[in-house]
């Protein structure tokens, strides 16, 4: 490559992978479920809902990347995972940010090792800014 050039990927790709939440089911009218037939219902949930260890430790993999970016006005290193299927944010950059926090939008995610854990609520619409270019994203905060 020349310098001055900028470096163009051949085959440009964007993977975004979403999971869903437990209020975002539809079923045709009401159904009763008995406790059993429920437990499942949520262990399917949960089992698509993932983050993976290595996003929870900062580890780089061959299917993580580490970029500088800005989130809430201050800079911040993120970690583009993958194998996880939402964004997540540490409650610090939450709160140096002053980003709001809808705590009624918790969710249980089930990480590498098998552990469930519960967010602390998701933020809306949150900024992040990336090599001069910006979007909008919704995350979850998680510690």
């Amino acid at each position: 490559m020349k310098s001055g050039q900028p470096n163009v990927c051949k085959n440009p790709k964007l993977f975004l992978m979403e999971g869903i939440e437990v209020g975002d089911i539809n079923h045709n009218g009401p159904k009763e479920v008995k406790g059993d037939e429920e437990e499942e219902i949520l262990e399917a949930i949960e089992a698509d809902l993932e983050i993976s260890l290595h996003a929870l430790t900062g580890s780089l993999n061959p299917k993580t990347m580490r970029v500088v970016g800005r989130v809430g006005g201050q800079n911040v290193v993120i970690l583009i995972d993958s194998g996880s299927t939402h964004n997540f944010l540490d409650p610090s950059i939450v709160k140096r940010g002053h980003l709001s926090v809808d705590r009624g939008e918790e969710i249980r995610v089930r990480v590498a090792n098998g552990e469930l854990l519960t967010s602390e609520g998701r933020s809306e619409n949150v900024k992040i800014s990336l090599q001069g270019n910006s979007f909008l994203t919704d995350t979850y905060v998680l510690s």
